[in-house]
């Protein structure tokens, strides 16, 4: 929160807001963690930490499973130790949030626990399976984040024949 009071704002009502925040404190960690001669992956981590502690999410799995795709489970369990302990900070309106940064804590153990799909390398199809079914060029990266993001929302299951069947029908719908 080192960039609050520069972006701080108040609203005709005497509300304050913090529009940006989070990015420029990332940037400003990076300038002092740099001279302070941090690596740069410590340095990443940290930053990006900072430019996510406000990241909303909610209880659902679906959001939990888009930010562990992002950051990686390692991370994502930092970011909520960060998240809880910079809501613990605030007055008692923030104790919805707190309890919400425990529920997804707990939604991303479980998925953890159950190899839940949330990264590319879990799902059961790849790009080569992608290529022998006929794509090409960007069609199978662009497949494959489909099918990913998918089988996060729990439209498909992540069973290979599956997947290849919904790329089919896609491509199938495509064409007509």
């Amino acid at each position: 929160d080192i960039e609050k009071p520069s972006v701080m704002t108040e609203d005709s009502e005497g509300q304050r807001h913090f529009a940006g925040h989070a990015e420029k404190g990332a940037q400003t960690a990076a300038v002092i963690m740099q001279r302070m001669c941090f690596d740069r992956k410590t340095t990443d981590h940290v930053t990006e930490l900072i430019r996510l502690h406000h990241m909303r999410t909610g209880k659902d799995e679906y959001p939990v499973k888009k930010a562990v795709n992002q950051i990686g489970y390692e991370q994502f369990f930092r970011l909520m130790k960060v998240m809880y302990g910079d809501n613990s900070a605030k007055n008692e309106l923030a104790i919805p949030r707190l309890e919400n940064v425990a529920e997804m804590k707990k939604i991303a153990e479980r998925l953890q626990k159950e190899n839940a799909c949330c990264t590319l390398s879990q799902l059961a199809v790849k790009g080569s399976d992608l290529i022998k079914a006929g794509l090409r060029g960007e069609e199978v990266g662009k497949a494959l984040d489909m099918l990913l993001d998918n089988v996060m929302q729990g439209k498909c299951d992540n069973e290979k024949e599956q997947l290849l069947s919904l790329i089919n029908d896609r491509r199938n719908y495509n064409e007509s």
